[in-house]
């Protein structure tokens, strides 16, 4: 299912996304996500690099498209699905690590020596050739983004502690005065 200009639904035109930071990017209403994805490389570019912008780029099945240049995008774009999907399956598990450090009261998000071992076992695994520069750079990106989740996910635990210390007296009032002289 797709909307608009052949998007997927959580991207489509009007659509709220947070970055890796936190910030809200919303699509404008000329461009949708190609706009949003250009700007958040810094330009009306394509994200592709290629010297168009946004407004240039052909459509998809365009004629000069060969059938081995379709195939390969087809197998990448199967590829980038299963990617986002790991990620965000990584990301959750990242933020379980996060709960179970917050209960067992460590109180630093950051965790160095972890990150290390973790690089280094990524950079034993990279065969290439993706540069290993690149690899270990997506993953310091990748840690700083959960790092950030960890971080929501504290702030939104600690509100939600507030409210409820600041809520049950009132609540318990309320109930006392409810309650019947004798009702023990």
């Amino acid at each position: 299912m797709t909307v608009g200009h052949g998007s997927p639904p959580c991207v489509g035109r009007g659509a709220r996304r947070r970055s890796f930071d936190g910030s809200v990017l919303t699509p404008s209403h000329e461009g949708g996500i190609d706009t949003m994805i250009a700007r958040s490389w810094g330009s009306t570019e394509s994200a592709s690099g290629s010297g168009a912008t946004v407004a240039e780029r052909r459509p998809p099945g365009d004629a000069t498209e060969t059938a081995e240049l379709a195939r390969l995008r087809r197998r990448i774009d199967v590829l980038d699905r299963r990617i986002v999907k790991l990620l965000n399956e990584r990301a959750e598990l990242a933020r379980g690590v996060g709960r179970a450090k917050a209960a067992a009261g460590r109180r630093g998000i950051r965790d160095i020596e972890r990150e290390r071992e973790i690089l280094l076992r990524i950079a034993m695994a990279n065969a290439g050739p993706m540069p290993q520069a690149d690899v270990l750079a997506i993953y310091r990106r990748l840690f700083s983004a959960t790092r950030a989740l960890e971080a929501a996910d504290r702030r939104r635990a600690a509100r939600e502690a507030a409210n409820e210390a600041t809520e049950a007296p009132g609540r318990r009032a309320g109930r006392d005065s409810q309650r019947e002289p004798g009702d023990d």
